[in-house]
């Protein structure tokens, strides 16, 4: 009996003590920078090595790792955010990562008000839906400030000429192919032939020539049953405004990503003179049709040579305001 009680004894010595299970912390889950060169301080605590995460070129990070396995210990780490020189806001999350668990740090930097915002709207219109295909006006699944950014954030907003655009999402028909396709939901333009407008988007007076892009798939089945996924600018208008009254045809071209999949559309339009607002209006010729996903409307520092002239637009309904909940 003595002999097997020393081997139990032996053998638990053998083992000897386990380490902790690993952990992280950090004592701030946010921090917030004015546009100019800032720092700030974040504590990590951990009993593991560490090291930190992070793809935004404007942060750097001292020290970036450290640690070692054993006891909790914790560490200042200084943040450093370098001048924001745009006119946009910007945002990057950042981890500080153990081989098994991490602590993320949510980073945001106010836009620079000396200075021409990039970033005037874009919109990913979410990545869930929220009911079966909902009409934009009864679901706030495709709008937000998690799917949405920009300048004119603010002060956009959406009108439709019926209830038959819709949000939609499905394996078969999110966007992909293009540079920042999003994939989840896109808007869908039914049996109608309605259209879309993102409108008051509030212009700053130095801009004077906009960039407009978006992903769009033309869904449509030919008499042998064969998709058709060419897209035709003809058959999907896009018209553009500073009034929401008076509209120029918006010249776009359309890059197809390979067979049966979505193209990617871009275009520009220079003004003269400052504008206060802008609109784009998306509306189609044939019956559902065509799907559109993750617009965005930006600045550029390449001026046009032949300015539009507003005055010479045509007159079209702007549709009813969505209500947004």
């Amino acid at each position: 009996m003595a002999v097997a009680v020393m081997a139990v004894s032996v053998s638990c010595t053998d083992k000897g003590e386990q380490p902790p299970l690993p952990e992280i912390t950090v004592d701030q889950s946010q921090l917030a920078f004015d546009y100019d060169v800032g720092q700030k301080e974040i504590v990590v605590t951990t009993n593991r090595e560490w090291s930190v995460e992070s793809s935004a070129d404007w942060l750097a990070f001292d020290p970036s790792e450290g640690g070692s396995v054993g006891d909790m210990q914790s560490y200042t780490v200084t943040v450093t955010a370098l001048r924001n020189n745009v006119g946009n806001s910007r945002q990057a999350n950042v981890r500080f990562n153990t081989r098994a668990v991490y602590a993320s740090v949510d980073v945001t930097q106010a836009l620079n008000p000396e200075e021409t915002p990039e970033d005037i709207y874009s919109s990913s219109f979410g990545i869930k839906l929220d009911g079966d295909n909902p009409a934009l006006g009864s679901s706030s699944c495709w709008y937000g400030p998690e799917y949405e950014s920009g300048y004119a954030l603010d002060t956009r907003q959406f009108y439709v000429s019926s209830t038959k655009v819709t949000v939609r999402n499905g394996s078969s028909t999110n966007s992909e192919g293009y540079p920042g396709a999003t994939g989840g939901n896109h808007i869908h333009f039914g049996s109608d032939m309605p259209s879309f407008t993102i409108g008051d988007m509030q212009m700053h007076p130095d801009i004077r020539t906009v960039e407009v892009s978006f992903g769009l798939l033309r869904n449509q089945y030919d008499q042998t049953g064969t998709i058709d996924n060419s897209v035709n600018p003809d058959e999907f208008p896009v018209y553009v405004s500073c009034d929401g009254q008076k509209w120029l045809p918006f010249e776009y071209i359309a890059a197809p990503t390979g067979d049966d999949v979505w193209s990617y559309c871009s275009g520009s339009v220079t003004f003269a003179d400052a504008i206060a607002t802008f609109y784009v209006r998306f509306t189609t010729t044939v019956a559902s049709t065509y799907r559109l996903d993750d617009v965005s409307v930006t600045a550029s520092d390449q001026v046009g040579e032949n300015p539009v002239d507003w005055s010479a637009g045509t007159e079209y309904e702007l549709g009813e305001p969505v209500t947004l909940q």
